[in-house]
């Protein structure tokens, strides 16, 4: 795990693991645009599948639905916030992939992850900090 020139981006890499990379850092986006937002589309990729991270604006009045929505070649994801400090990736039709535990839980991974859903979710874990979903 890392962070591209000028911590404008975030990588995740490994010898059983395919290269993932968000345009998105703790110093700000490679598109330049707001930082804290991802009202505006942020590109990422995981081996030769590239798509893009965004909050609908129906996300945005809606707690329950509040949420990251990735769309990753033919597959879609939804990154999200889960409690107080606890975040999960999870897939299209809500099975969950991954989930952070925060300060008092467990880090847990499905059993049926692939190889493509450990890249993403630790690029998401990384990069995107509980407050951006807030």
């Amino acid at each position: 795990m890392g962070f591209t020139d000028h911590r404008l981006g975030t990588r995740a890499w490994g010898p059983h693991l395919p290269d993932a990379s968000i345009e998105f850092g703790p110093f700000g986006r490679l598109d330049g645009r707001r930082h804290t937002s991802f009202v505006d589309p942020v590109a990422l990729s995981v081996a030769t599948l590239g798509g893009e991270a965004v909050q609908p604006d129906s996300a945005l009045l809606s707690r329950r639905r509040r949420g990251i929505v990735i769309r990753l070649g033919p597959r879609s994801y939804l990154y999200r916030r889960i409690g107080f400090a606890r975040e999960m990736l999870e897939r299209e039709d809500r099975t969950p992939v991954a989930s952070l535990g925060g300060v008092l839980g467990s880090n847990k991974m499905a059993e049926t992850v692939d190889a493509v859903d450990v890249a993403l979710a630790l690029v998401m874990f990384y990069a995107v900090p509980v407050t951006v979903m807030s």
